[in-house]
């Protein structure tokens, strides 16, 4: 006052942060076939995270698999979990699931049929047939045909008009075939 005197009052004022962050979670996966396809994690596409108090935001990203193969009977499932922490120790977890299943067959193209006359054994004449050209864009082939059941295809075909199926499958069982006439 005028006269110099002075009286303090205290005040005790507690703060305690009890909102945790908030983002959003990034959109679901499926639809892919292959394990190979699903994308890396990236903390960088999370991009609206805020906290209430103005502080920073720290991102951090947990995968997790099921195991399964990635065939229609055990999917590969990832959930994908981003940690939201802010400066108060708080915590939010968006996630994000990804689905693989592949259904998909793989690709066969047949060689050329082939037409081969034989003058000297009329029993039959021996002919080499290549394999077909074949693919999956997730990994190994098998290739079998109907008339020797190997994939190496030179073999002995009688006379007269052999009809080979050739069937690709993938790891998936997922099947593909062509046919070819001897």
């Amino acid at each position: 006052d005028c006269e110099a005197n002075t009286h303090d009052w205290v005040y005790t004022y507690i703060i305690d942060d009890t909102t945790p962050p908030t983002g959003t979670a990034l959109a679901d996966i499926s639809g892919l076939q292959c394990i190979g396809e699903v994308p890396a994690a990236d903390i960088n596409l999370i991009v609206d995270e805020e906290d209430n108090c103005g502080g920073p935001v720290v991102v951090t990203v947990n995968d997790v698999d099921n195991g399964g193969s990635g065939c229609p009977d055990s999917p590969y499932i990832v959930t994908r979990t981003y940690t939201l922490a802010d400066c108060s120790g708080l915590t939010t977890d968006l996630v994000q699931t990804i689905t693989v299943i592949d259904n998909t067959p793989p690709t066969i193209s047949c060689p050329d049929n082939i037409n081969v006359i034989n003058d000297v054994n009329l029993c039959g004449a021996t002919v080499s047939v290549p394999a077909p050209i074949s693919s999956d864009g997730c990994g190994f082939v098998t290739l079998v045909n109907s008339y020797n059941q190997t994939a190496d295809a030179s073999d002995f075909y009688p006379i007269g008009t052999t009809v080979v199926t050739w069937t690709a499958t993938d790891a998936c069982g997922n099947t593909n075939g062509c046919i070819q006439t001897i």
